[in-house]
């Protein structure tokens, strides 16, 4: 009975035992990296990847407690019973997880006893529990990744072709808008020429008619004049001849009247020698009258007639040179 009692007490014992830490090691653990997404396959590729500055310390592969990540310590060398995968509690020690059996893997399974330094030669431990993607789920991300990148540059390749087409027909339409434009501008430029020719020749036809018309009315005027002129003339020659009947017309009278009063010849002589005398003196003043006549105003030619000739009628031959002066 009491054989029986201690055998069942020391299979207890050694099911409650689950890790052993080595004797002589203090230092305390520390979490040396999260997230593990990547379980190596060597002493050496461990060594590459995590570097423990206490000689105490090894690079212990462990999973969290809630199993959705892995992590690697920087502890002390811990020895694993049960067949177990490793897993660090809130309190930063490595225990085994007895929700987490190693020794029933179909790929690299665990042994009963086992170095915690050496877990990360049992992949599935982190595969299943840790979090990490097994090869096969890697593979099959790896052609997901590649099927999507093969579709991203398939359909940057379409958007690129797209774009380039955009491009070229909206380089094509400001091609076009710049020959319209630069078609516009010709036209305006024609329109422009041909607008500043007929305003050119608006205005020397202009001045054409305006030098024309001050040439006729210079003319006009100067035909008026000359008009004016010869009146005066014909007038002048007028008066000229009725001065002159006239003054033959006296000359007669007073001949005759000597002849009546039988004077002597030499009376008679004499009377007319004093009427030749007053012809010539009547002819100079007629001639220094035809040349003052365009210099002395026209009522003073009517006014030296009447003097000349102390006849009233000889006004009236110039009454329409004195209308057209008026």
């Amino acid at each position: 009975m009491i054989t029986m009692i201690t055998d069942s007490m020391i299979v207890i014992l050694l099911c409650g035992v689950s890790a052993v830490v080595s004797a002589g090691c203090e230092t305390p653990p520390y979490t040396a990296l999260r997230n593990v997404k990547y379980i190596p396959h060597s002493k050496i590729e461990v060594a590459a990847r995590v570097n423990c500055p206490s000689t105490e310390h090894k690079a212990i592969y462990v999973i969290s407690t809630w199993r959705n990540e892995t992590l690697v310590l920087c502890a002390c060398e811990v020895v694993m019973f049960g067949g177990y995968c490793p897993e660090v509690n809130n309190k930063n020690k490595i225990q085994v997880n007895f929700d987490a059996p190693c020794h029933n893997l179909s790929s690299n399974p665990c042994p009963q006893k086992y170095n915690a330094s050496q877990s990360f030669r049992f992949t599935g431990c982190f595969v299943i529990f840790g979090g990490i993607p097994s090869p096969k789920s890697l593979v099959m991300k790896n052609e997901l990744l590649e099927g999507t990148i093969q579709q991203l540059k398939t359909d940057s390749e379409k958007r690129l072709s797209k774009l380039n087409r955009i491009i070229i027909e909206k380089n094509n339409t400001i091609k076009m808008l710049n020959n319209k434009i630069n078609d516009e501008k010709e036209k305006f430029k024609q329109k422009e020429i041909i607008y500043k020719c007929v305003v050119a020749s608006l205005v020397i036809l202009i001045s054409m008619m305006l030098c024309f018309f001050v040439k006729q009315y210079c003319c006009d005027r100067k035909s008026d004049e000359s008009n004016d002129n010869k009146l005066l003339i014909n007038c002048c020659e007028k008066y000229q001849t009725n001065s002159e009947q006239n003054q033959r017309m006296l000359l007669v009278g007073t001949c005759e009247g000597s002849d009546n009063e039988n004077k002597s010849g030499d009376a008679l002589g004499s009377i007319e020698g004093e009427c030749l005398e007053q012809r010539e003196v009547n002819d100079v003043s007629l001639e220094d009258d035809i040349e003052n006549a365009n210099d002395v105003p026209l009522e003073d030619d009517i006014e030296n007639a009447s003097v000349h000739t102390d006849i009233p009628s000889q006004n009236d031959g110039f009454d329409e040179v004195l209308n057209i002066y008026v």
